[in-house]
């Protein structure tokens, strides 16, 4: 049996609204508590990287699609970060950007 729900009664209007509100709130409240960790960030941002979230997606064949797909979730993830805790991106970047140095400098010293 499904719920009936009138969109003309205020106050069924209401509660689905302070229902959703609680949902995300609580959704918010655990995607916050992931990022928080470092292993998540390092995680979120090989996410981005590989949804080509900060390049061109183009190829001029049907990989294009394929690349707009993937940049969608992407874009949805980044939007998330932005909207529920956008200091952790800044915090994100920097550990990615040390992380690239790191691993530039061993490949460095590999190759003496």
């Amino acid at each position: 049996m499904t719920d009936s729900f009138d969109a003309g009664d205020a106050t069924q209007v209401g509660e689905r609204r302070e229902k959703l509100k609680f949902k995300e709130r609580g959704d918010g409240e655990q995607f916050k508590a992931l990022m928080e960790q470092k292993p998540f960030r390092a995680f979120v941002w090989r996410l981005l990287a590989e949804a080509q979230v900060f390049q061109p997606i183009m190829t001029g064949n049907s990989y294009t699609f394929m690349n707009e797909g993937k940049r969608q979730i992407g874009l949805w993830v980044l939007e998330q970060i932005n909207r529920i805790c956008p200091d952790l991106y800044v915090v994100m970047a920097k550990e990615a950007t040390a992380r690239e140095a790191g691993n530039k400098q061993e490949r460095n010293l590999m190759n003496v």
